[in-house]
């Protein structure tokens, strides 16, 4: 690769020479795509605004000659491409169909079979146009302009996104009134002039027509304004005679408005070139609140304008001086980032180096220490799992300038001291990356449709620079302690974790490094993990926590195998509730303990109740006033809030302030819950149900507490027998059936047990952590409510069954009440034969049968999934939604997996 290094640095000079030479001799230096919508634009335009000939016959040849067979124009990568380009396409055919003599050449004889073609189009395409999704530049204002004027002589063009368009469209018009336009001072609305057709005056924004005679570099708004003026503009018709002439989408680019983007890497170069560049105007221009705007009439933060800024500021100077606007751009990125809204790469990199050199150690601690490190092992990871075997990045085919950017980001985090275990990889995947761009050299300058403006366009130019920048090598970075000791990775565990989880059937087909980077990623959540983990339950002294190294890798992993559905902050969340499920069934096992506490139990289930009873008139009263409860107080079982089993409890002073305490700690559990602000947004009907839900769950552990006293009894009646009889009877190893049970096994594994695992409250949560926006249902529909409750129903059991199944040796040890103890579990298959010794059971038969229940309820579980996903994914954000849910179950069977194979929970007794 050293010779092809020295040919293709040798190729990047050459770019850079004809770059130059263009700029210093004023060339037109444009190198955007063409486009159907600009092309149609112009091919509306009549010589001389007069009827007697049109100024670009050529164009409506093109459009003719680039129909599609299903009447629509090319969709060069989103469906928004299709919709601009067929819908300026439908408006200049009519407008020639109404003027066929003006051609000066043979007219077409089926354009008006072509517009009904291309309308049936259109109207099939907009039917599943997700609007709120769409990304391209004014659109909601292009496409309510063009609806109206294809409307004039069509039927209205009806779609479920409509009032979501014409939304948007009013709050984008209603920040500038039209007349804004007649101002000198310059806006992006200029930029998408034709948008105001038969909406302005079109003479009194002659003034912003920029030295090359455009529309702030748009071909289409140029149209619209040549179109419209009372009076023919030369400069304007000689700027499109060029386009044309050139066959590019863009002229000249000196009228466009300055920006953050253009502006920071303007910045960065001139650091970059030696020329000393302070970044002082720019913020002053461009810094917000929380972020920095690309423009100060943007609609939505610039995510890539925002790493640009980050990246100059980085550059500068001096950049402790910018620690602020540093910090500020840091917590923007990583917000938007933990949120699952975007997928890039950026300065991060740059950044720790500054802050391991001694720069920018007043950056907030927790960015540096727990966001930054997080958001680039994800990107690592998600960047070399996406590699296609042919050793490209595909953007929906494979792609020379994506697979260039990935390279250039996975050398970029080469270095990093804490990714030596996926180094190997990581240069593996350069290699077959690199050998993909040297083999595919011949294709750099066909166009890549990548970029999005009003339409999707392709750069060739810069698709080829950075071919050559991914080429040339990388640097290196020698990373002091500080970077270092960020976060630590024991190549051994995440070996002995991964070899673990590889034999569940869950992820008995996934590729080793996968399951081994799941686990990597649950380092970095684990310190945080630790420092909430006494927030709200008291911490028990010489317990070994073993599940938290667990937690974070069940639902990381399932979150990868189901296409990453998830936010950051989601997944947070439910690590948080998962760990407070661990903790809140040891804290109430540990409250509840087969002794003379039984006697408090009534008024620990009046404490749950008055906790969890749903607010009338919209007032909290989850918590209550906890002013007057004495925190850290000596109670029963608990000192200074850590564990101590040696207070006997008969003091009734003790036993009223253990309650106090109780309530207490209970007041935490439950506000964090229901009083989560996602809860708190969601409609009535679910805060109910979860109220509901989690009281019930609480309850129910002490009526498990009650059976396991019971059943206490009953082996220590046995333990007795055995003691004075002569005979041994072996109870101490024997599973022994449950003589005094409530009911029926079938329906304690629906009520006590299920709603004892937690399951039920813990899926309603995570349908409000999971909304598509607050205060929207997860569920919509009483289809969708009951095919939810019915899954949750057997996920619970399942979770039961499989908890047992993997729990019988602590459960015996602990007297704690198990599926098997059940007397149906004991019934002999065979009859007793007479004279003959009853048939007893043994574990593993009892086992087996438990296992072939879990497996039944596995199939009501799929199927209830199957009926639910059809229900989602024929509505909005349906296939999303499906893989969320699918994560939550994968992630709760997991458990049920894991118990199997190995019992993770302490034991408290």
């Amino acid at each position: 690769m050293d010779l092809l290094s020295d040919i293709f640095v040798h190729e990047a000079k050459a770019v850079i020479k004809q770059l130059a030479y263009q700029v210093e001799h004023r060339e037109n230096i444009s190198s955007l795509s063409s486009s159907v919508y600009d092309t149609a634009w112009l091919a509306m335009i009549c010589k001389g605004n007069s009827d007697t000939a049109w100024l670009f016959p050529e164009c409506f040849k093109y459009l003719v000659e680039t129909q599609s067979h299903d009447g629509g124009w090319p969709v060069y990568a989103l469906e928004m491409d299709g919709i601009l380009n067929t819908m300026a396409a439908i408006i200049a055919l009519k407008k020639h169909e109404r003027r066929p003599a003006l051609n000066g050449a043979p007219f077409p004889n089926d354009v008006a079979s072509r517009v009904l073609k291309a309308e049936k189009y259109l109207r099939a395409t907009l039917q599943n146009w997700d609007v709120s999704s769409t990304i391209h530049v004014g659109f909601e204002i292009l496409v309510p302009t063009l609806l109206e004027l294809l409307e004039k002589d069509s039927e209205k063009f009806e779609f479920p996104g409509r009032q979501k368009l014409m939304t948007l469209n009013q709050s984008k018009l209603s920040r500038y009134r039209p007349e804004t336009l007649y101002g000198e001072r310059k806006t992006t609305l200029v930029h998408s002039l034709e948008a105001f057709v038969g909406k302005i005056d079109f003479d009194k924004v002659a003034h912003h027509l920029d030295e090359h005679g455009s529309m702030m570099a748009s071909p289409s708004a140029t149209a619209a304004y040549l179109m419209h003026c009372s009076k023919w503009d030369k400069s304007a018709e000689k700027y499109l005679l060029n386009v044309v002439a050139l066959g590019s989408g863009k002229g000249n680019d000196s009228g466009l408005l300055a920006d953050a983007d253009d502006t920071a890497k303007t910045i960065l170069t001139a650091n970059l070139l030696g020329l000393p560049t302070d970044p002082d105007k720019m913020i002053d221009e461009f810094e917000a609140s929380n972020h920095f705007c690309t423009y100060k009439e943007e609609r939505t933060e610039s995510f890539s304008a925002n790493c640009n800024v980050l990246d100059a500021l980085l550059h500068s100077p001096n950049p402790a001086d910018y620690c602020g606007p540093i910090a500020k751009i840091t917590r923007f990125l990583c917000r938007v980032w933990y949120s699952a809204r975007v997928q890039d790469k950026w300065a991060f990199i740059k950044l720790l180096q500054g802050w391991d050199s001694g720069q920018l150690l007043k950056l907030p601690e927790n960015l540096i220490h727990d966001q930054v490190p997080l958001v680039l092992f994800q990107i690592l990871i998600r960047t070399l799992q996406k590699q296609s075997s042919d050793g490209s990045w595909a953007l929906r085919v494979p792609s020379r300038e994506i697979t260039a950017y990935a390279i250039l980001t996975l050398n970029s985090l080469s270095s990093l001291p804490w990714l030596a275990h996926f180094r190997s990889r990581l240069q593996s995947a350069i290699k077959k990356g690199s050998t993909f761009l040297v083999m595919n050299h011949d294709e750099w300058d066909r166009e890549e449709y990548i970029w999005v403006e009003k339409v999707t366009y392709a750069l060739t130019p810069l698709s080829r620079t950075y071919c050559l920048a991914a080429l040339c090598g990388s640097t290196s970075f020698s990373w002091g302690e500080r970077v270092a000791s960020l976060v630590t990775i024991s190549s051994e565990r995440v070996v002995k974790l991964s070899t673990f989880f590889s034999q569940l059937p869950m992820f008995s087909k996934d590729e080793r490094w996968l399951l081994e980077a799941d686990v990597a990623a649950g380092c970095f959540y684990l310190p945080q993990l630790m420092r909430v983990s006494s927030n709200i339950f008291p911490r028990q002294e010489k317990v070994n926590y073993k599940y938290l190294e667990y937690i974070p890798f069940t639902w990381i992993a399932t979150n990868r195998k189901n296409c990453n559905p998830l936010s950051n902050n989601v997944l947070w969340e439910t690590m948080v509730i998962a760990l407070l499920d661990y903790q809140l069934d040891e804290f109430m096992e540990t409250v509840i303990r087969k002794d003379e506490q039984l006697k408090d139990v009534e008024a620990v289930k009046s404490i749950v109740r008055q906790l969890c009873e749903f607010p009338s008139h919209g007032e909290s009263k989850v918590g209550g006033d906890q002013s007057h409860l004495p925190v850290g107080a000596p109670t029963n079982g608990y000192v200074n809030g850590h564990v101590d089993g040696s207070v006997s409890g008969n003091s009734e002073g003790l036993r009223s302030t253990a309650l106090e305490q109780v309530k207490l700690v209970l007041s935490r559990c439950t506000s964090h819950i229901l009083q989560h602000p996602t809860v708190i947004q969601c409609p009535e009907h679910i805060r109910r149900q979860l109220h509901s839900e989690l009281a019930t769950c609480m309850l129910t552990h002490i009526e498990h507490e009650e059976d396991n006293a019971r059943f206490a009894a009953q082996q220590r009646q046995r333990a007795l027998a055995d003691s004075t009889s002569d005979s041994f009877s072996g109870a101490g190893t024997q599973i022994l059936p449950f003589s005094s049970s409530r009911g029926t096994y079938y329906s304690w594994v629906r009520t006590t047990s299920a709603d004892n695992t937690h399951c039920p409250f813990t899926f309603l949560f995570f349908s409000c952590l999971a909304a598509p926006k607050p205060g929207e249902p997860f569920f919509k529909g009483v289809r969708q409510h009951y095919l939810s409750n019915a899954l949750c129903r057997h996920l619970a059991n399942l979770c039961r069954q499989y908890n047992d199944y993997g729990s019988v040796a602590r459960d015996q040890a602990e007297s704690n009440l198990n599926s098997l103890n059940f007397p149906e579990f004991h019934e002999p298959y065979k009859p007793q034969e007479d004279g003959g010794q009853a048939e007893i059971r043994d574990e593993g038969a009892m086992k087996n049968d438990l296992f072939f229940i879990a497996e039944y309820e596995r199939e009501c579980l799929n199927h209830a999934i199957d009926k639910l996903n059809a229900e989602m994914t024929s509505s909005k954000q349906g296939l999303w939604k499906s893989n969320a849910l699918r994560s939550f179950v994968d992630t709760v069977d997991l458990y049920g997996q894991i118990y199997v194979a190995r019992d993770i929970t302490n034991r408290v007794k």
